[in-house]
This record gives structure tokens, C-alpha cells and sequence, in this order.
């Protein structure tokens, strides 16, 4: 499994420099983007969601939620993952995002799920530490 998560990032890792890609490498990142889906669904066991823009893999056993954007995201194709850790009796959760669709619509992405699990993660802090 682990090795079939590392083809993930392989096919998503290395990022066009172009900003529109030509019709042969659009087709070829759409066909990418289905085989990453695909090995999602027949590989990893995950759970399946299907969010509108993006089908969520849930990975219960190491904490861990893969994004995988649909056609009409600003991002696609994409895919996030997202994984909640415990540092010195601490959680953390922490995104994390690669992809060949837009890269700023990306980054936007990514920083706004870190800024909704830091509100999250502050708040529950905070309610912890009340009396």
C-alpha cells in the first residue's frame, strides 16, 4: 500500500511549468488523474467520499485523508493529503498538496484547509484549558 501511495505522489509530484499545457498533456494529466482514482478505489481500502469537486479517501489506519480533485476544480488535477498527528501531547493536523492544475488555486487551497484545522485545533485548546 505504502508503495502504491508513493506512485501517487510520483505521478503527481512533478509540476508543468506551463500555465495552459497543450491538449496532448492535458489528456495525458486527465490520464494520470484517473489511474491515481483508480488505484485509490482498487488498491488502498480506503473509504470513499464523494465531496462535489473532490472525492475524499479516508486512511483511518494512519490518520491520513487524500483530496483528489474532479474536472472543474481550479486545482485539477490535484490531490491533498491531509494527516492529523500528536507531537508532545499536542494534535496537529497538517495539508499538504501537489498537482498539474492550477498553482496558485493550489497553494490557496492548501492554506486555507491549514487555517480551518489551526481555528479548529486552537478552539478545542482552548476549551480544554477552561475551567
Amino acid at each position: 500500500m505504502h508503495r502504491a501511495i508513493a506512485l501517487v505522489l510520483c505521478l503527481v509530484v512533478s509540476v508543468s511549468a506551463m500555465a495552459q499545457p497543450s491538449e496532448e498533456k492535458r489528456a495525458a494529466y486527465e490520464k494520470e488523474h484517473a489511474d491515481i482514482v483508480k488505484m485509490f478505489r482498487t488498491e488502498t481500502g480506503f473509504e470513499e467520499i464523494d465531496r462535489g469537486e473532490v472525492l475524499q479517501f479516508i486512511d483511518n489506519k494512519q490518520s491520513r485523508v487524500f483530496l483528489v480533485t474532479k474536472p472543474g476544480h481550479p486545482a485539477h488535477p490535484a490531490v491533498i493529503t491531509r494527516q492529523a498527528f500528536e507531537y508532545k501531547g499536542q494534535l496537529f493536523l497538517k495539508s499538504g498538496g501537489m498537482g498539474r492544475g492550477d498553482q496558485n488555486a493550489l497553494e490557496i487551497w492548501v492554506n486555507y484547509l491549514n487555517s480551518e484545522a489551526k481555528a479548529v485545533i486552537d478552539k478545542k485548546r482552548e476549551e480544554a484549558v477552561k475551567p
